[in-house]
C-alpha cells in the first residue's frame, strides 16, 4: 500500500542530551483549527479551546495480526495523535486523519471518560483492519479522549523513549506503534539504521513489560508469540 508521510520538522530534545535530534510530525494550522472546533464536545471544565496548546504529536502506525504472524511486519501510518496542554498539563488527545479514504473508521469522534481505568490503557484507537489512501483532504478528528490515566502512561513512555534516542542515532523518528489485536501500544524510536529501532511499551503484553525499553526485533518476536497463543485460543473455541 502506498502511503504519504506527513510534513515533519526537526526538534531538539528537551533534555540534557546535546546535539541529538528526533524527527517529529508537524501540527499544521488546519489540524489545530479542526481540533479547536471539536474541543467543546469534550465539555472540559473551565477550559476554552483557545487556552489549549498543541506541543506534542506523534504519527500512529498500525500493525495487523496477519502481517505480524507472516513476519511481513511493515506498520502502516494511519493517523496523527495530537496532545493538548494547558499550562504544561495534558488535558486531552486527538487522533487526526488527513486522508480521503479510510477503512474501518467511524465518522464521529469517540470520547473516553475523564476518569478512565486500567482496562482503558491500550484500548484507545482504531480497530484491526484500518488503512489509509494517499489522497489528502481536510483533517478529520476520528477520536478524542480525556483519560488522565492513559495520558500519564503515554507521556511517561514517550519521555523514556526520548531519553533512549541517543542509542538510535540522529534523524530518528518518534512514533506510536499499535497492534490492536493484542491490545498493544508502544512508543517507537524508528532509527535510520533499523537495527537500532527501540520500543517502549505502554502496557504489559506477554514478555514485554510496561516502560521497559526493548529492541524492535526482540519485541516483534514476543508479539508473534502472544499472537500465536491468541490464534490457538480462537481455534480451540471454534473461531
Amino acid at each position: 500500500m502506498v502511503t504519504k508521510e506527513p510534513n515533519r520538522k526537526e526538534l531538539k530534545l528537551r533534555s540534557n542530551l546535546k546535539n541529538v535530534k528526533v524527527v517529529e510530525p508537524n501540527v499544521g494550522k488546519s489540524i489545530v483549527r479542526r481540533i479547536r472546533e471539536v474541543i467543546p464536545l469534550l465539555e472540559l471544565r473551565e477550559i476554552s479551546p483557545e487556552q489549549i496548546s498543541f506541543d506534542v504529536a506523534d504519527q500512529v502506525y498500525f500493525l495487523g495480526l496477519d502481517s505480524l504472524l507472516d513476519k511481513r511486519s511493515v506498520p502502516i501510518p494511519v493517523s496523527l495523535r495530537v496532545f493538548g496542554f494547558k499550562n504544561a498539563t495534558p488535558v486531552a488527545f486527538f487522533d487526526v486523519v488527513e486522508y480521503r479514504k479510510t477503512v474501518g473508521l467511524g465518522e464521529r469522534p469517540r470520547t473516553i471518560s475523564r476518569e478512565g481505568d486500567e482496562n482503558e490503557i491500550g484500548s484507545h484507537g482504531f480497530v484491526s483492519g484500518e488503512g489509509v489512501a494517499a489522497e489528502k483532504e481536510e483533517p478529520r478528528v476520528r477520536q478524542m479522549a480525556i483519560s488522565k490515566i492513559y495520558m500519564d502512561v503515554y507521556l511517561r513512555a514517550r519521555k523514556i523513549a526520548l531519553a533512549a534516542v541517543e542509542k538510535a542515532g540522529k534523524g530518528s523518528h518518534l512514533r506510536l506503534l499499535r497492534v490492536p489485536a493484542l491490545n498493544f501500544e508502544a512508543m517507537w524510536i524508528n532509527a535510520e539504521d533499523q537495527r537500532n529501532d527501540i520500543l517502549v511499551p505502554l502496557r504489559n503484553v506477554g514478555q514485554l513489560s510496561i516502560f521497559k525499553t526493548v529492541p524492535l526485533e526482540e519485541a516483534l518476536k514476543a508479539l508473534r508469540k502472544a499472537a500465536r497463543l491468541l490464534e490457538h485460543m480462537d481455534e480451540s473455541m471454534g473461531g
